[in-house]
């Protein structure tokens, strides 16, 4: 199954306020091959932001990338599950439960966020008020 060429985006405006949502739709098409550069306008603040957009094949990638991540921190987990069980190994066992717990929390949302897309740090190595997500709606 091919990715979506013109994937539904929104772009978030962070502000202080976690109540205080502030989105735009945003759609770009995606290039071919590689990486392409693309605009877009905040609606909130009205500034330019330069988008950086990955191909089908490569935001594909990112996304088995993530996968086979969060598998593998769940299988460290099962080890660990193993080693309480069956050894008087408790430190490290705990150590991988853990440790595999979090793993596999983080690679799965990294798994659920990645878009390809996302924004051009600005000249001073900022990210900016700005973030790309999927339109979950």
């Amino acid at each position: 199954m091919a990715a979506d060429p013109r994937p539904r985006l929104t772009l978030h405006h962070l502000t202080e306020s976690r109540a205080d949502r502030r989105t735009s739709p945003l759609t770009v098409a995606r290039p071919e091959t590689g990486y392409a550069s693309a605009a877009a306008r905040c609606q909130w603040c009205s500034a330019d932001v330069e988008l950086r957009v990955a191909s089908a094949e490569r935001f594909l990638q990112t996304r088995r990338q993530w996968a086979f991540g969060c598998a593998a921190a769940l299988l460290t987990v099962v080890v660990g599950v193993v080693l309480v069980v069956a050894t008087p190994l408790l430190v490290p066992a705990v150590v991988l439960l853990i440790g595999g717990f979090l793993a596999a929390v983080v690679t799965a949302f990294g798994w659920w966020w990645a878009t390809g897309v996302r924004p051009v740090r600005g000249a001073d190595g900022k990210p900016g008020p700005h973030v790309v997500r999927p339109d979950r709606s």
